[in-house]
């Protein structure tokens, strides 16, 4: 079967068995794979199912999402690039999911407007996780990331990367989160955050839900004589280096 057969055989509409669509998407995929061109009949099918989305039944928005979700990765890297920006202001969670996963895989600096821009509109914190997790500048968006995702997982990416690019305002962000910061600079293992960690660790001794975390930071930072210290006021004895520290 060839890749326009593939697409003669195609229900816009979503209404034949799922199980031949699934087989129709699989040699179209196959057909891809040996030749390049292909991907314009990918591409085709792509805007055909857009241009029919109206007529598709509410049921099968799922379906449309999913099909897409397949059809994508068989298109070149510009077009899925077009089609991800697209995905980002749709209202549907199911298409933004299809943005994201294209931008993670081809993420350009320009990119970060449009994902703090869909997160605004749509509060959708999967945009904001994108951010903390390429390998991008993310110095001018650290503080709307922080401001804007509770998760103190996401927070503490956010001050590694901020603390090997501009640790003067990874300090200025500090006081307003001060256990995603000490995580964050155990991360990047950046000795110049030590005096911060120190200073926000002297304010939260009676602090045991995050201490453990603190002292993970202390450890990655080198810092043994604050670490003493911590463990003689819970009288307790730190492993010796020989005992594997």
């Amino acid at each position: 079967m060839t890749a326009p057969q593939v697409l003669g055989n195609f229900d816009r509409r979503l209404t034949q068995d799922y199980r031949i669509r699934g087989y129709l998407i699989d040699h179209l995929a196959d057909l891809c794979g040996q030749d390049d061109s292909n991907s314009e009949h990918a591409l085709q099918l792509v805007l055909d199912l857009l241009a029919n989305e109206h007529t598709i039944l509410p049921t099968k928005r799922s379906a449309i999402d999913g099909t897409l979700g397949r059809l994508v990765p068989l298109l070149s890297p510009t077009e899925q690039t077009n089609f991800a920006i697209d995905c980002l202001q749709h209202h549907r969670q199911a298409r933004r999911r299809i943005g994201l996963k294209v931008l993670a895989a081809h993420f350009l600096p320009e990119h970060k407007k449009l994902l703090l821009d869909c997160f605004n509109r749509f509060r959708d914190s999967r945009a904001l996780t994108l951010l903390t997790r390429v390998d991008a500048d993310i110095s001018e968006v650290a503080e709307d990331i922080l401001r804007n995702t509770s998760d103190i997982y996401e927070q503490a990416r956010v001050f590694g990367k901020l603390i090997e690019l501009d640790l003067q305002r990874a300090l200025q962000l500090a006081e307003h989160h001060p256990i995603a910061f000490v995580w964050g600079a155990g991360r990047a293992r950046c000795s110049e955050a030590l005096p911060m960690v120190l200073k926000i660790l002297h304010g939260r001794y009676d602090d045991f839900a995050n201490l453990s975390l603190v002292v993970w930071a202390l450890g990655r930072l080198g810092a043994r004589g604050p670490l003493q210290q911590l463990a003689d006021s819970y009288s307790v004895a730190l492993p010796t280096r020989g005992d594997g520290s």
